[in-house]
């Protein structure tokens, strides 16, 4: 069930606008570097519906800014009271001779909106409303009809962060809605019922009332009660009417039917509720000669949702013209003396052809408006090859094309494709919602529509051409749907799309340049039919990718300077990578297939977090210019043997390289280039890379070939490979005895030739491969840190060494110690234990562990309910040593104390971030913390990582005794550090609450319906509901209650699906990532911690505390994306039957 609303996108284009003396003074005074910008549009509902707005519409607006926590008083002296916008169509703008700014870059607000705009606020604390007696009179010389003018919509949105983004305010409606629908039963004859005179009144309703725009409570006048008149729509009679009771006993609908009366009357007050519709369906059936009999059979209160066919009936005043013969619209149109070029809004009936939508392209040239919802299409299809003829319910290619007054459009109910350039260049504005039944949206056919802002498609669509939405305004996230097949190149070009892009699997081909200069961010992961990546196709994401077996080819510049993170697992089927096709990528490892041979020029240049030992394929012969350049971690490359031409700048500028094996017995020829920008300016194959503090290990035979090669014989020490190293090649310890096994490969007898006295080895001496323990003496505290080396030394003639690096740092808390950072206060005392992985000694003793965890618990105490009741909670932190520092992945395992480990998304599934063996951290907290295992169930455990690259995650037992994996981010909020913590561990692990968010249009399935219905049963995820009557929710009651009727509703979508389950409110932390708890989710949060902490819960104790405020976001980090649909980059919970716990 969904609420009905109107968004209008403030977006960039113009800064908000109103006349002078709509302003007060100094309204327009802030930050002038951060103005308020909008632009007003209609996504999926303007007004009272579905349709646009129209030119001249006016609109008011308070900005009201927060000082110490609170907003300002809205009549007192708001930064911005009663602003006039007012919505040009041929711009689809907003206009205005006055710029409004921010306040600053830290001063959050909240934007209160309402519609009609009123010139002359006395008190905004009581603005008068009205609604008219006559509803069923129409518009007439730009004025509203009856209904209309009747409507007030209203909107307040709550702190809002500053931005140079879109504001997005969704109206709901401030007063009631009535429909009444009069059905045919028994008795009657063919066309009797729809010959038969009807009249329906609206009775004993109060006409006049008040509105606070402080809160958006309407309150009835004291005026007397009047019958108002519905509109007449198909059937149905609708009324719009202020919140009020209406006693028992008294008229509610009278209405007659052939001259005999009915009244319908309640034993109970009937309650007209705000941005409700109340529904009464009366069935009329025939008894004997003349004789009617009337029965309420069906009645309701429903969110107020408007159909598409009404709003746009009720708003525009239409020319109607039928069309019994398709291709004769023309004809037609001259015979009834039509003007064509004073015609503005045309609905036809009937049938058309190409011929018709000509003649309306070339004639009636001022058009506004088209409804072509009871037409059906066939147009003339070439095929080519001599293939031609006429297909029905396909829209023309060049139907409308260039029609730039063009703003709207009603498709036919029954459509099959829209052809070639269809709506091209048109001023169609606001969302478009592609109807069902549609297979094939041609090419171009929306391109260069620069007033649309989305796009909704259908589940029957196929095919989206080439160029379809090119250079429109489409923003936010982009949901395709499944059984989509493919999508033409440069089809979303130059959009504004943002948030995740998820491919459906039936996904089979992809064209160049489809998605370039978008926005995207999070992971992007590639179904299996996809065979080639195509050329400059992608831009933006912050998370992974992942490419399934099959695809063969990496396309020139397919994710050039976009933004994924983490490893980059190639498949097996890779056989070619072009040019540039992963430039300026964050990615920190590449696991190469066995079978790639070509790579093109810069493939991965600048990739600068690339780090650890690269390996090149075996297959590669020739490495190409500029390939690695500018990747400045890469610590070691391997050269395959058949590897006989390194180009220009292969490896340039990869700064911190120390280690060079290469496999081919003839030195690979070093080729000079020149810098692209200077031609008289050469650049080496290993440009930059130091020379002299390393040893480049060539085979035995060749080492003095290597050594007169050009370029190669620069390096001062080249030496035969002899496989002999030391792993790990560094051993960390802190303060205390620490005792770590290390590996030495050898291929004969080695010796110790150097070793500090504060290290012990197990042996100094042998032969072969050895395990050995090393281990650090206690270094007493204050002494400060140390650093060595342990060196070994392999027999023979060459004189081949390894070392092993060790440090042992100075730190005031012991490895595995434990430190108590709060205390309860209140209750029994719920547990929370921090522990780290990945974090080194270096990483512990410079203090960034600890300051790391101490952020992360203001976090999670920085939102509600938490904040209220942080006195419940006991923290703690225990100091686990890793030996290296980040997160595992297939191809790149680091030695850290829980070996947490990242596993990419695929098809089926979302990323996964865990640690090696859950039971085993709970047996370190159970030790090391003290936690009893018995308790292990009610404490939250958070492994925080030292890493900024995988996001965060929870893992949860059946018990559930839980851990919430999260990691660091750099990202804006919601994705930063403070988001990830207080979503995953807030929310999933310690709150056991649902995913909100809506990624596809679709129900859900079945197993899903199953583990929603699972986890309700252990009393999780009870945000969410399975049903979605009003009295089928558990928090229905609060709907209704004055201090949460403004957010708590029912609304449909969640774990990851558009339909099939219900949440409370809009928005939450656990849907787009705001510092906020949806009501549902704080009442179940604070039921269990006073489970938890031995305490009695009760609703009067919770409705007392309970605080809907947002917690804090740093607004210099949170611009922009407070209430963008951006998504985390969190991975998919993991659900685990432990061995203990």
């Amino acid at each position: 069930m969904k609420k009905t609303y109107i968004r209008i996108l403030l977006t960039a284009l113009l800064p908000l606008g109103a006349c002078s003396d709509d302003l007060k003074t100094g309204a327009g005074e802030g930050d002038t570097s951060l103005p308020i910008i909008l632009k007003a549009a209609y996504p999926t509902a303007t007004r009272a519906s579905d349709a646009g707005f129209e030119d001249g519409d006016r609109m008011g607006l308070y900005v009201l800014d927060h000082t110490a926590g609170t907003a300002q008083a809205i009549d007192g002296a708001p930064h911005a009271s009663n602003v006039r916008f007012e919505f040009d169509e041929t711009t689809n703008t907003c206009r205005g001779v006055t710029d409004i700014y921010w306040t600053d870059k830290q001063t959050p607000a909240d934007f209160v909106a309402y519609y009609p705009f009123t010139d002359d606020i006395a008190d905004p604390r009581e603005l008068p409303l009205a609604v008219e007696r006559r509803q069923d009179t129409e518009g007439e010389d730009g004025n509203p009809g009856g209904y209309e003018a009747s409507d007030f919509l209203y909107v307040r949105l709550p702190k809002v962060m500053p931005t140079g983004e879109t504001v997005n305010l969704t109206f709901g409606h401030a007063l009631a809605g009535i429909r009444v629908s009069l059905v045919a039963g028994d008795g009657f004859g063919a066309d009797e019922w729809s010959g038969m005179e009807k009249s329906v009144g609206i009775m004993n309703t109060v006409a006049a009332g008040s509105i606070d725009l402080a809160d958006g409570t309407v309150t009835p006048g004291s005026g007397t009660p009047t019958t108002i008149i519905p509109l007449q729509h198909d059937g149905d009679y609708r009324a719009v009417v202020i919140p009020q009771s209406v006693a028992a006993g008294k008229s509610l609908v009278a209405l007659t039917v052939g001259g005999i009366g009915y009244e319908l009357v309640k034993s109970e007050d009937m309650i007209y509720q705000a941005g409700k519709m109340h529904s009464f369906t009366i069935t009329v059936s025939k008894k004997g000669e003349g004789g009617l009999s009337f029965a309420l059979t069906t009645e309701g209160i429903t969110d107020w949702f408007d159909s598409v066919e009404f709003r746009d009936g009720l708003m525009r005043q239409y020319i109607v013209v039928d069309v019994p013969e398709a291709g004769t619209l023309g004809t037609i149109m001259t015979e009834r003396g039509l003007d064509t070029r004073r015609v503005y809004n045309l609905k036809l009936k009937g049938k058309l052809n190409h011929d018709d939508f000509a003649y309306i392209r070339e004639n009636v040239t001022n058009l506004k408006a088209i409804n072509l919802l009871e037409t059906s299409v066939e147009s003339f299809v070439d095929h080519g090859s001599g293939v031609s003829g006429i297909e029905k319910d396909l829209l023309p290619a060049a139907g409308l094309r260039g029609m730039e007054t063009l703003s709207h459009i009603v498709f036919p109910r029954y459509v099959r494709e829209i052809g070639n350039e269809f709506l091209r260049g048109t001023g169609i504005m606001g969302d478009v919602v592609i109807p069902e039944g549609v297979e094939v949206i041609g090419w171009a056919a929306f391109m260069d529509c620069k007033s649309i802002l989305g796009v909704s498609f259908p589940s029957t669509l196929r095919e989206i051409g080439g160029a379809a939405f090119q250079r429109t305004s489409i923003s936010g996230e982009l949901v395709l749907p499944d059984g989509l097949e493919s999508i033409g190149g440069s089809a979303f070009q130059g959009t504004r799309l943002s948030g995740e892009l998820h491919f459906p699997s039936s996904l089979k081909a992809i064209g160049e340049e489809a998605f370039r200069d978008c926005a995207f961010t999070g992971s992007l992961v590639f179904p299996q039919g996809i065979k080639e990546v195509p050329a400059r196709c992608f831009s933006g994401f912050s998370g992974t990718l992942t490419l399934p077996e099959g695809v063969e080819k990496i396309c020139a510049e397919a994710f050039e300077r976009c933004g994924f993170r983490g490893e980059l697992k190639l498949p097996e089927s890779l056989k070619s990578i072009e040019h540039h096709a992963f430039r300026e990528n964050q990615i920190s490892s590449i696991v190469f297939p066995r079978n790639l041979g070509v790579m093109g020029e810069g493939v991965f240049m600048n990739c600068s977090r690339l780090s650890g030992t690269l390996e090149i394929p075996k297959n590669m012969s020739d490495i190409p210019r500029d390939a690695f350049r500018g990747c400045s971690l890469l610590d070691g490359i391997v050269i395959p043997a058949g590897v006989n031409r390194i180009n220009g700048g292969a490896f340039a500028e990869c700064y911190n390289l120390s280690s060079i094996v290469c496999h081919a017995e003839e030195p690979p020829l070093l080729k000079q280039t020149y810098v692209e920008d200077n031609l008289n300016r050469p650049m080496l194959v290993f440009q930059g890379v130091p020379r002299d503090n390393f040893t480049v290990e060539v085979p035995a035979k060749s080492v003095g070939a290597y050594q007169e090669a050009i370029e190669w014989s620069e390096f001062k020490r080249i030496a035969a490979y002899s496989g002999f190293v030391c792993r790990p090649a560094s051993a960390c310890a802190l303060n205390n005895m620490h005792r770590e096994e290390i590996v030495l490969n050898a291929d004969g007898a080695w010796t110790v030739t150097h070793c500090p006295d504060w290290v012990t080895l197990s042996q100094t001496s042998g032969t072969g491969k050895t395990s050995l323990n090393l281990t650090f003496q206690e270094l007493a505290k204050g002494n400060g840190e140390r650093t060595d080396y342990v060196e070994f030394s392999l027999a023979g003639e060459e004189a081949f060494t390894t070392r092993c690096e060790v440090a042992q740092k100075d730190y005031e808390y012991e490895e595995d110690g434990c430190l108590t950072l709060q205390t309860h206060t209140a209750g029994n005392g719920i547990d929370i234990v921090f522990v780290g992985d990945g974090f080194d000694a270096a990483a512990i003793a410079s203090g960034d562990y600890l300051k790391q965890v101490r952020a992360q618990m203001e976090y999670f105490f920085g939102v509600e309910p938490y904040k209220t009741y942080r006195g419940y909670f006991n923290v703690k932190v225990c100091f686990p040593l890793s030996q290296e520092t980040g997160v595992n992945t297939s191809n790149n395992w680091r030695n850290t104390k829980f070996g947490t480990y990242y596993a990419p998304p695929s098809t089926c599934t979302s990323g996964l971030l865990e640690c090696h063996d859950p039971d085993a951290v709970f047996s370190y907290v159970e030790e090391k913390a003290g936690i009893d295992a018995g308790k292990m169930r009610q404490t939250l455990v958070v492994m925080s990582l030292n890493s900024d690259e995988y996001g965060s995650n929870s893992i949860i037992a059946e018990s559930g005794a839980s851990i919430a994996v999260v990691g660091r981010s750099a990202d804006p909020y919601p994705m930063d550090s403070r988001g990830l913590m207080q979503r995953e561990a807030g929310g999933v692990a310690f709150g056991k609450l649902a995913d909100e968010r809506m990624t596809r249009v679709m129900y859900l399935s079945k197993s899903e319906r199953e583990t929603i219905a699972k986890n309700q049963a252990k009393g999780w995820y009870m945000n969410l509901s399975l049903s979605g009557g009003l009295g089928q929710v558990w928090w229905a009651k609060f709907i209704l209650d004055a201090r949460y009727s403004e957010k708590v509703d029912v609304y449909e979508g969640g774990f990851g699906k558009t339909r099939g389950c219900f949440r409370s409110e809009i928005n939450s932390c656990m849907n787009f990532g705001i510092p906020y708890f949806s009501f549902a989710a704080r009442y179940d949060i604070v039921r269990r911690i006073m489970e938890y902490s031995g305490q009695t819960f009760t609703e009067e104790s919770f409705l007392e505390k309970d605080s809907d405020e947002w917690g804090a976001t740093d607004a210099t980090r949170a611009q922009g994306d407070i209430a963008s649909p951006r998504i985390s980059y969190r991975n998919q919970t993991k659900y685990y039957k432990s061995r203990k716990y």
